[in-house]
C-alpha cells in the first residue's frame, strides 16, 4: 500500500511541476512579445509568434453591424508595428489568467497602450499559444480596444 501511495504522490507532483514549468514558459513568451514591441525589436517579436499566427481586432468593424476586418499575419503585424512604432509605444500588460492543457495555452491579458507616455487606449487581449516541441509559440491574438480607461 505504501509504495502505491508514494507512486501516486510522485505522479501528482510531476504533473503539478510540469504545469508550473509550462506556465513559466508561457508567461515568458507573452512578456517577450511585449518587450519586443517596446524595444521595436522585430526578431524578438517574430521569435514569439508561430509562422501562421493571426492577430485579430474584435471591435474594428468599419461600421456597427459590419463584419470585422480579416486578421493580420505575424509578418504583417510585426512589419506594421515596426513602421509605426519608432520606439515610443509602450503596451503595459497584466496577465490575469493562464489555462494550459497539454500543448495548448490560453492567456487573458489586460493592457494599456501608451504613446510618448500618453494613454491612447486600453483593453483585453486573448492570446492562444501552442507548444512546438519545447517552445511555446503564439498562434492567435484577439484584442478589443477602449478609449476610456481607468
Amino acid at each position: 500500500m505504501k509504495p502505491l501511495l508514494i507512486a501516486l504522490l510522485c505522479i501528482c507532483f510531476s504533473q503539478t511541476f510540469a504545469q508550473t514549468i509550462d506556465e513559466t514558459f508561457v508567461k515568458e513568451t507573452v512578456n517577450q512579445l511585449f518587450e519586443g514591441m517596446r524595444k521595436n525589436d522585430r526578431n524578438m517579436m517574430l521569435g514569439t509568434l508561430h509562422k501562421s499566427a493571426v492577430i485579430q481586432y474584435a471591435n474594428q468593424a468599419i461600421r456597427p453591424g459590419e463584419d470585422i476586418k480579416p486578421g493580420d499575419s505575424a509578418e504583417a503585424f510585426v512589419n506594421g508595428y515596426s513602421k509605426f512604432n519608432g520606439g515610443k509605444i509602450d503596451e503595459q500588460i497584466t496577465i490575469n489568467k493562464i489555462l494550459i492543457d497539454d500543448e495548448l495555452a490560453s492567456v487573458w491579458v489586460n493592457y494599456k497602450c501608451y504613446m510618448n507616455n500618453r494613454l491612447l487606449f486600453c483593453g483585453v487581449k486573448s492570446i492562444q499559444l501552442i507548444k512546438n516541441g519545447l517552445k511555446w509559440k503564439i498562434s492567435y491574438i484577439v484584442e478589443n480596444r477602449r478609449k476610456y480607461c481607468e
